[in-house]
């Protein structure tokens, strides 16, 4: 195996869906501790108390943090429209969001783009292993 160091975005087909795919860059190791940083959320001090609590890690918080930085397209995405037909969803801020939601979504991309995750997925794909799981990370 080959270690890649680069930042180059890469096409990942979605597992459990057909037809969809996400463009995604790497997280390095600096970004990811920033965004986990920005992702700790400090609660208001509960009533009576003087000191607020210690701050928490919002999962949620981080995912969209990560998206922002590391989900640069798609393709396959698609929404019900009101004919009931499922139309392209392009992409955008929005949509970014809404995918992120989903909590099987979130989870592979965080684990895709974190650490070397993205790299060796190209390469499991490159070796013909088309199936793209996603590494824990």
């Amino acid at each position: 195996m080959t270690l890649i160091l680069n930042t180059r975005r890469r096409w990942i087909d979605l597992p459990g869906s057909q037809g969809t795919r996400l463009q995604l860059s790497p997280l390095p190791a600096s970004r990811r501790a920033a965004l986990i940083e920005q992702a700790m959320v400090t609660r208001p001090p509960a009533n009576g108390a003087r000191k607020s609590p210690p701050p928490v890690f919002d999962q949620a918080v981080y995912g969209q943090l990560v998206a922002a930085e590391c989900l640069h397209g798609w393709d396959g995405v698609d929404e019900q429209g009101d004919d009931g037909r499922p139309h392209p969803v392009p992409f955008s801020a929005d949509g970014r969001t809404a995918l992120m939601e989903i909590d099987p979504v979130a989870a592979f991309v965080i684990n895709t783009v974190t650490g070397l995750g993205i790299h060796l997925q190209q390469l499991e794909t490159d070796a013909g292993n088309d199936s793209a799981r996603a590494l824990p990370g």
